[in-house]
C-alpha cells in the first residue's frame, strides 16, 4: 500500500513537470515545452516554452504566453537582451533599446551596432540613434565617458572646463581651447575694462606678479596660463557689463 501511494505521488509531480518542480511547478496548469503563442508556466523557467521561445506576460497580459525570441520591438517591453529585436534590453527601463539609425527615446537608449559592436547615441534633436564619435570636442556622445573632455552636453562632447562667463558651450574655446581664436575671443573682454575695471585691476596686478608684463604690455599666453582665474572673472563681469561674444 506504501508503495502504491508513493507511486502516485511521483506520478503527480511528473504531470507538472518532473520530480524537480517542487511547489512552484505544482501551480502549473501547463506543460513544459509550449509552442509559440500558447499559454505558458513561467515557473517551469527555461522549459517552459520550446526552443527558440521564451514565456513572459508583456503589454498587460495577465497570463503569460510563448514569444519568439528577438521579437520584441524596439521601445516596447523586455527584460532580457534576447527578447528584443535589435538585441538589446535596458532593464532599468524594462524596454528594447532602438535600433542603429532608427528612431528612439532618450530615457530607453540605442543597442550597440550588431555587427561591429559600435555604440549608438539617442539624438534628442532628432530621437534618432547616431554612432558615437571618437570622443574630440563637438563629435556624437551618449554618456560623459564617450568623450575626452569628460563632459557630454545635448550628445555632444564639450569643453570640460570651467565655463567663464556663462557660456553657451558653442564658443571657440568650447570647440577648441588653444586655438588663436580663443586667445582673440578672450582678450576681447579686456574692451570691457572701464566698465569692469576692478576685475580687470586684478588680471593686471596678477600678470605683473606672474612675470607676465614686457615694456608695460601684458603677454596674453603669459596671462592666460597663470592669470586663469582672475581672467575668468573680468569674464563673467564683461559678460553681464558690455555683452561681448561669448567665448565657451
Amino acid at each position: 500500500m506504501l508503495r502504491h501511494l508513493a507511486s502516485l505521488a511521483f506520478l503527480a509531480a511528473a504531470a507538472c513537470g518532473g520530480s524537480g518542480g517542487g511547489s512552484e511547478t505544482a501551480q502549473c496548469d501547463q506543460q513544459p515545452g509550449q509552442g509559440v503563442s500558447q499559454p505558458c508556466c513561467p515557473a517551469h523557467g527555461i522549459d517552459a516554452c520550446g526552443a527558440n521561445l521564451f514565456c513572459a506576460a508583456f503589454d498587460g497580459r495577465e497570463l503569460a504566453t510563448c514569444y519568439p525570441e528577438r521579437s520584441r520591438l524596439d521601445r516596447t517591453e523586455c527584460t532580457e537582451d534576447r527578447h528584443c529585436s535589435s538585441g538589446s534590453c535596458n532593464t532599468a527601463e524594462t524596454r528594447c533599446r532602438s535600433a542603429p539609425g532608427t528612431s528612439c527615446a532618450p530615457s530607453i537608449g540605442c543597442a550597440p551596432d550588431p555587427r561591429t559592436g559600435g555604440a549608438y547615441a539617442c539624438v534628442a534633436s532628432s530621437s534618432t540613434c547616431r554612432p558615437v564619435g571618437d570622443g574630440s570636442l563637438g563629435s556624437t556622445c551618449a554618456t560623459a565617458s564617450d568623450c575626452e573632455s569628460g563632459v557630454c552636453t545635448d550628445n555632444q562632447c564639450a569643453f570640460g572646463g570651467r565655463t567663464c562667463g556663462g557660456g553657451d558651450g558653442t564658443g571657440p574655446c568650447a570647440r577648441d581651447p588653444g586655438s588663436g581664436d580663443c586667445i582673440a575671443c578672450r582678450v576681447g573682454s579686456f574692451d570691457c575694462r572701464g566698465e569692469c575695471w576692478e576685475t580687470f585691476s586684478d588680471v593686471l596686478q596678477c600678470a605683473d606678479a606672474s612675470g607676465c608684463t614686457v615694456d608695460g604690455g601684458v603677454t596674453i599666453a603669459c596671462a592666460i596660463e597663470n592669470c586663469d582665474a582672475e581672467i575668468c572673472a573680468h569674464e563673467a563681469c564683461a559678460e553681464t557689463a558690455c555683452r561681448p561674444a561669448r567665448c565657451y
